[in-house]
């Protein structure tokens, strides 16, 4: 079960109170969505009851009206390919107040049934903002809402209102009209009708801006063709974090989206957002229909016979059992959403660091080629090699898994010839291979880092005949000659005589090395 929309929010004015007029209005708008969107049929009563009705194209409903309580809720149910569409709605007294409550779920009783989307508020929500009025510490509006500057104190008083459940879309003016729409960097207009419901958007002008600023701070304002969405959990301005609020700046919005498409982008944001949060509907005393009419039969179980009472509880208990599987997929559903985005997060963990770690290469190659390189570290030992080839050239040296292993027996006595004649191989071959330096300018290169160094590789054909198979390595799924070596020293005791053996591979353009620091032993050794 995937949760579409949720709304909270009060009738009419806080002055209004409990207002009958109002109470009345709201039902039978409710009343007529049922009959318009759902079941034509059902009877709407005159009278305090409880009706209920289901066809066989998969369409059920059922409602409690009480009006002397000011109680009145519903429940709808249409199943259309695959998915079982639930909208439930109350309205009922709250604080001196008529609060109205909202609830759409879709459940996926058919493999292979596409998702519903979160989406925008049902129609009579819209109906119930134009005709009745709903309140969300702000009246709720279908159009746009302009902020003055004798306002921008009341907004800023709202950011932070407690009772506020929607969030905030604030669009500020650019210095140019010429911008777009008279500096507006979306239709603000069309923005305002699509989010009734699900967010107040609201307009200050350039002049306004330089207020609201003032007084909220930079990092909290929005100003120069930027959007910001403000969320509606509590914050304060001078102790919360104002980049939880997202700022659109009017670069950001011209730079990374088509006409009309930051708008798309805008909606799905907030409304995915609605449809995400848990709302705690028992803080409020919402019941909805199931709890609702079991609480009813409660209350008049001394007037009816057993045998009503015991069909009631029949059809109840089938909604709970129905309630039941909805609330268990629901539960999978959000488990699995919780370890996909547990594996985002360690996708995205693994790419900053990726990120930083080629960063770190590029401001090393720029320092290099300007003549100013800060060498890595030649004072570790063999046990840190591996990862030492990782984090500084993994993009120019690959040592290959038997290399790794023969770190693990490696008993030359200069570990940190070895590290800088890594440096080497990654930096001057790699750009003589690149073809950014000539030979004679390597020869140069690797005479500095020692002169008893040399570089070479094996003579003719028959030289390679000679080699025993410790010379070869599988790679890219191929049998590959190490066919170059470093060497210092001649004398094949361990302790005194270094060899790097490696390859250059074409295709990937790294240094593939395939042994070190031993020699190895041929037909010839």
């Amino acid at each position: 079960m995937k949760s579409i929309y949720q709304l909270t929010a009060l009738i009419g004015n806080k002055s209004d109170g409990i207002n009958d007029e109002k109470f009345m209005t709201a039902a039978w708008i409710l009343y007529a969505w049922m009959r318009r969107e759902v079941i034509d049929c059902i009877p709407l009563p005159e009278l305090p009851a409880t009706v209920s009705k289901s066809a066989k194209t998969g369409r059920s409903v059922a409602s409690i009206y009480q009006p002397e309580e000011h109680f009145f809720t519903l429940r709808s149910s249409v199943f259309e390919n695959g998915i079982r569409d639930t909208v439930e709605a109350e309205i009922m007294p709250y604080r001196q107040s008529l609060l109205l409550a909202v609830r759409e779920t879709a459940f996926l009783r058919e493999p292979g049934a596409k998702a519903k989307p979160a989406s925008g508020p049902l129609a009579f929500v819209r109906q119930l903002i134009d005709e009745v009025g709903l309140n969300d510490g702000r009246q709720l509006s279908t159009g746009l809402q302009r902020i003055t500057t004798q306002q921008v104190g009341e907004l800023a008083d709202f950011l932070c209102a407690p009772d506020r459940w929607l969030p905030v879309v604030v669009v500020s003016q650019a210095k140019n009209p010429a911008l777009w729409q008279n500096g507006y960097l979306v239709d603000v207009r069309e923005l305002a009708s699509d989010l009734a419901g699900s967010a107040h958007v609201m307009v200050i002008d350039w002049d306004v801006t330089y207020e609201f600023s003032r007084i909220v701070g930079d990092e909290w304002s929005c100003f120069g063709g930027a959007v910001r969405i403000y969320w509606p959990e509590l914050f304060d301005f001078e102790t919360d974090d104002p980049y939880v609020h997202p700022l659109y700046t009017a670069q950001t919005i011209r730079r990374n989206f088509y006409p009309s498409e930051f708008e798309k982008e805008l909606k799905k944001i907030i409304r995915a957002r609605n449809a995400g949060q848990v709302i705690a509907w028992n803080r409020f005393g919402i019941r909805f229909y199931v709890e609702a009419e079991q609480m009813r039969m409660l209350s008049v179980s001394g007037e009816e016979s057993t045998e009503e009472l015991l069909k009631q509880c029949r059809e109840q208990l089938c909604r709970v059992h129905e309630s039941q599987e909805e609330y268990k997929a629901l539960a999978e559903t959000y488990y699995a959403d919780m370890v996909a985005c547990q594996e985002d997060s360690q996708a995205l963990q693994k790419q900053m660091t990726a990120m930083t770690e080629m960063l770190n290469r590029q401001r090393r190659e720029i320092a290099r080629l300007n003549g100013r390189a800060e060498q890595p570290p030649v004072d570790l030992g063999y046990e840190q090699m591996a990862k030492w080839v990782e984090q500084y050239y993994p993009d120019r040296l690959y040592l290959h898994p038997r290399a790794v292993r023969a770190l693990k027996s490696a008993v030359y006595q200069n570990p940190s010839m070895v590290y800088r004649c890594l440096i080497l191989l990654a930096e001057d071959y790699y750009d003589y291979r690149m073809g950014r330096i000539n030979r004679d300018t390597f020869l140069q290169c690797y005479a500095k880092v020692d002169p008893g160094l040399s570089e070479c590789g094996f003579g003719g054909a028959s030289d390679i005949l000679e080699q025993g198979d410790e010379y070869y390595i599988t790679y890219g799924g191929k049998r590959r000659l190490l066919e170059r070596h470093l060497k210092k020293g001649v004398n094949h005791n361990a302790l005194y005589c270094l060899r790097i053996y490696f390859f250059w591979d074409e295709k990937s353009s790294h240094v593939v090395i395939g042994s070190l620091p031993g020699h190895l032993r041929s037909s010839l050794t």
